[in-house]
């Protein structure tokens, strides 16, 4: 796609899709956002521009986490905390732990409030079926 010697215009361009991908997603196309930052991101590895994709990572997991695709999340974020500690360069690790500590609290809530759903529906069964029976006792 890019020319020799056109590396610098490659990186912008590249950075420019995965920007434009994030804006996607904040206007509602989530999947096509998604697709437009991992193909930036690939972009960026090609033209070896990676000191920002841990940024980028956790871009992608914002949107994961707004879809409620918490774990496809958490995955990326993880990703990022290990390029991170790799390259020692922190500028983006608080923001990872943040994200990350919202995830997991948004994905235990889900799961929280499922348990809750189906301990009422197993309730309400075992309950109803009890009191039906005490009507046919009772008859």
């Amino acid at each position: 796609m890019c020319a020799r010697g056109r590396a610098g215009v490659c990186v912008f361009l590249a950075f420019g899709t995965v920007l434009r991908g994030w804006a996607l997603a904040e206007q509602g196309q989530s999947d096509a956002g998604i697709l437009q930052m991992r193909e930036g991101m690939a972009a960026c590895r090609t033209t070896g521009a990676e000191a920002d994709r841990p940024y980028f990572l956790v871009l992608v997991a914002e949107t994961y986490g707004r879809e409620g695709r918490y774990d496809e999340g958490l995955a990326m974020l993880e990703e990022a905390l290990a390029l991170v500690d790799q390259s020692e360069e922190r500028y983006w690790e608080a923001e990872i732990h943040r994200l990350n500590g919202e995830l997991l609290l948004a994905r235990s809530a889900e799961n929280q409030v499922g348990s809750l759903v189906i301990s009422g529906v197993h309730n309400y069964l075992i309950f109803g079926t009890v009191h039906e029976a005490a009507k046919v006792v009772d008859s």
